[in-house]
């Protein structure tokens, strides 16, 4: 607008200065503190030395919104109206209680901070729709449909893909590089990365998918048959370091499929790269390739095909749908819970009888199988003993169930304990609670959230573990359905707004996803990597780690091993590694007691092998002590 006298500030104006000052306020306060993401809790660390790439990111958090409202506002005599701009980020009110809270370093930081984070997703939604108004009034309808038609053009979508592979390639070294780090300094355990890697190798060797760690393979635990896919890269590539590879490599290729579905859910590559690189920045991406420290997962391959198989089911593409149906149910048995969920979506939401119903019985049908006989059928003890990981509550789904009966303050205390309700909002927020505006292809998560949420032990109800694979590309395919001009058959988006509108949408989801992985995630420009790069062991050389890999030029490969959890991850690729979990004889022992991760009670068995006449001790170091069994002992029967 370029006349008129400008306007007095209004009581959303006043809110907007308070709220403006609390965001800015509330950005300095909290930097001080550390966020846990297991217990839900944010401690203060004032001996952490700030590094200037975490403190630059921070400062363009809290000057995105303010610079879109300033963008945004109205004009009078070609001067901005910093009423009509500060009145735009009135949300921003949600971080005052934060602002008070972190200055004065008392009260529950972590739900203040989650508040804060809804505040500026909903300051940078209206403070956007401000520019798009901008625009409209400022462009005739031709320029607009050619600045669309450019948006749309091959050059645009190539540069999108080219620019989204270079960051996925980018945050594939950079977590691989960490992962790495982590290895060398005995962070990265046996427990799960080590059992990968065992089994791939087993698997070239014609033993099929089996870690010595336990007497089942690992079809007696999940059915995996797909996980054969991996065998040629690890017979190419024989080392740990190839499944860190895969693990940060899996979780952020899944940005191409939501460039895709955003793109053709909009018609807008602007669109779909926003979320794309929202997916990117999400702070359960940086978590999971590291996974508390037990490493790669299998699991991950169905990250990036849930995103597509759903985007192929949103847009009837069934000859694409059903194959990738099969794909997802033989990655893993447990996948069949997100696969019902939207099937049961298709039918009764989008009246999609008969593929829905297809879809749901037939993920029903194989889950029952494998639960009730193929993977009792590998496995020693004949049942399914993942149902131990629900603990009381049964020994199978039907005792699962039946629990809600017979132990209801059990089976429903789960849902509302600290860490379910916590886990639940860290993923809703950021989001910026877009799962709640698509409620009904959100709901289609709910019979994998429910398994997720009646686990036994609250740690695994965290954004840090890989428990929430089956729910987060489900929920995230949501956030990008509500930028769609129709979802669940209802308007979300007027379709008379054009691209503009779901580009604000996008980028207030991208906003809290970077908040997110500001506060909760695990990268160079996380809070957390500030512990990271203070921790001066980290940043220097293992001297441990220079003598285990003396060990291993000097015992043979065919031999055979007994280590402690961390040790073990580091001989893998030997004929047999067995760990405390099953110690079995070998030909060497190797045992560190201050490895705090191996709850097994080899540790304290290290009396038990000094004086056992059948070892001698071959070498030491620190608390490590390396027992070599004497020439002429009887050799452990193969299996």
């Amino acid at each position: 607008m370029g006349h008129g006298s400008p306007a007095r500030p209004t009581w959303t104006a006043i809110l907007g200065g308070i709220g403006t000052g609390a965001y800015i306020v509330a950005t300095i306060g909290i930097q001080p503190y550390q966020w846990n993401v297991v217990t839900y809790v944010a401690t203060l660390q004032t001996g952490v030395p700030r590094r200037a790439l975490t403190i630059s990111f921070a400062v363009l958090l809290a000057i995105t919104p303010v610079l879109c409202a300033l963008a945004g506002s109205k004009r009078c005599w070609g001067r901005i109206v910093f009423a009509d701009a500060i009145a735009r980020l009135w949300p921003l009110m949600l971080s005052l209680p934060l602002a008070v809270a972190a200055w004065a370093q008392q009260g529950p930081i972590f739900p203040l901070s989650l508040l804060h984070l809804v505040g500026a997703g909903w300051a940078m939604e209206r403070s956007f729709r401000g520019i798009v108004q901008q625009r409209s009034e400022a462009v005739t309808e031709l320029p607009r449909q050619s600045a669309e038609t450019r948006l749309l053009s091959r050059p645009g979508q190539h540069g999108a893909v080219a620019s989204l592979a270079f960051l996925v390639v980018v945050l594939t070294v950079i977590h691989t590089l960490i992962q790495i780090n982590f290895f060398e300094h005995f962070l990265l355990g046996h427990a799960d990365m080590g059992h990968f890697a065992e089994e791939l190798k087993n698997a070239i060797g014609g033993r099929g998918l089996r870690s010595d760690s336990f007497p089942n393979t690992r079809l007696g635990w999940h059915f995996t048959p797909l996980m054969y896919v991996l065998v040629p890269g690890y017979w190419l590539w024989p080392s740990p370091v190839f499944l860190m590879v895969c693990s940060a490599l899996l979780v952020h290729c899944a940005a191409f499929p939501v460039y895709w579905l955003a793109r053709r859910l909009t018609e807008s590559t602007l669109v779909g790269w926003l979320f794309a690189v929202a997916w990117l920045l999400h702070p359960s991406i940086s978590r999971l390739p590291y996974s508390g420290t037990y490493g790669f997962q299998w699991l991950y391959i169905t990250l990036p095909l849930v995103i597509f198989w759903i985007g192929a089911g949103l847009q009837s593409r069934w000859r694409i749908f059903f194959p990738f149906l099969a794909i997802l149910l033989l990655c893993r048995e447990t996948t069949a819970a997100t696969t019902l969920g939207f099937g049961l979506y298709l039918a009764f939401a989008r009246r999609r009888w008969k593929s829905g119903m297809i879809t749901a019985i037939v993920s029903s049908t194989y889950a029952a199988l494998c639960v009730a006989w193929i993977i009792p059928h590998f496995a020693v003890s004949g049942d399914y003993e993942r149902m131990q990981m629900f603990g009381s509550l049964g020994s199978s789904f039907t005792e699962l169930f039946a629990s809600a009966i017979s132990q209801p303050a059990e089976f429903f205390g789960r849902f509302v304990r600290h860490e379910s309700i916590m886990f639940l909002a860290v993923l809703l927020v950021t989001l910026a609670l877009a799962p709640i505006r698509s409620w009904k292809l959100s709901l289609s998560a709910l019979p994998a959230l429910l398994l997720v949420l009646l686990l036994d032990n609250p740690q695994w109800l965290s954004v840090k573990f890989w428990y929430q694979v089956s729910v987060l590309p489900v929920w995230f395919v949501a956030t990008v359905a509500v930028a769609s001009p129709i979802v669940d058959g209802t308007p979300r988006i007027p379709t008379q707004t054009g691209h503009g509108q779901a580009a604000g949408y996008a980028l207030s989801v991208l906003l809290c996803c970077a908040w997110g992985h500001y506060l909760l995630g695990f990268s160079p420009i996380s809070k957390s990597y500030d512990l990271y790069a203070a921790e001066s062991r980290l940043q220097s050389p293992d001297p441990a780690f220079a003598v285990v890999e003396k060990w291993r030029r000097e015992i043979p490969r065919s031999a055979t091993i007994l280590a402690t959890e961390r040790l073990a991850a580091h001989f893998t690729d030997y004929r047999r590694i067995y760990t405390g979990k099953r110690p079995l004889p070998a030909d060497y022992v190797m045992i560190d007691v201050q490895d705090r991760w191996d709850g097994s009670g080899l540790p304290q068995r290290m009396d038990h092998y000094r004086t056992d006449p059948t070892y001698r001790v071959l070498d030491t170091f620190g608390s490590i002590v390396l027992f070599e069994r004497l020439v002429g002992m009887p050799v452990p029967q193969e299996e």
